[in-house]
Parts: structure tokens; C-alpha cells; sequence
């Protein structure tokens, strides 16, 4: 395996139920990990050091297509590498992100986690 890329689709807050409806920013926050192995990183160095750098940046899943373009090296047109964690042209800020369908800024969330 050269390269692993890992998030959920969703957030679990132990004390609620699951809701389809933004119930806070808690219920947004998904885990995420990306591996790769040592020859990965060889020869993709660039992808390596892009998300190094971006790896406190924020981020949300709606960006899951760049990214994965970037890690895999799919080319294709309707890539933006502004949009991509892996690129050093990453654009995006807790500022200027949204969630819930674009409906909530992530500067909404005042809390340090």
C-alpha cells in the first residue's frame, strides 16, 4: 500500500442521537488520518511536504475531491489545487469555511478543539 486516506462521513457526539440536522459543531468535527509509505513519499514528495505544512489548517470534507485528486494523481479538469490540503496554494481558513450547507461559518466555533 502506497498511500491510505481515512475520514468518516460524520461526527458522533456520545451524548446525543445522530440527527441529520446541525445540532453545533461537535456533530461536524470528523476524524481524519492520511498514510503513506516511505516509497510514496519518494516519489511524491511535494503531496508530503504540502500537507505537512497545511496539517493545523482547517478543512472540511466538502474538499475531499482535491485532496484525493492530489494523493492519487488524478488529473483531471475540475481540479482546483487551491482547494487541495495537499497543495501549497491551499486557500482556506477556519474564516472562510462553512458547514452545514453552507450555512455556518467555522469562525462560529469557539472552541480550542
Amino acid at each position: 500500500m502506497q498511500a491510505f486516506v481515512y475520514f468518516s462521513d460524520h461526527a458522533t457526539m456520545p451524548d446525543r442521537r445522530r440527527s441529520p440536522n446541525f445540532m453545533g459543531f461537535g456533530s461536524v468535527r470528523i476524524p481524519m488520518t492520511i498514510y503513506f509509505s516511505d516509497e510514496y513519499i519518494k516519489h511524491n514528495p511535494a503531496i508530503y511536504e504540502g500537507l505537512l505544512a497545511n496539517k493545523d489548517k482547517y478543512w472540511t470534507n466538502d474538499l475531499a475531491y482535491e485532496l484525493m485528486c492530489s494523493v492519487f494523481n488524478v488529473e483531471s479538469n475540475h481540479f482546483d489545487e487551491t482547494n487541495s490540503l495537499a497543495s501549497p496554494k491551499y486557500k482556506y481558513t477556519k474564516e472562510t469555511l462553512l458547514t452545514d450547507s453552507g450555512k455556518a461559518s467555522l469562525s462560529l466555533d469557539t472552541s480550542d478543539n
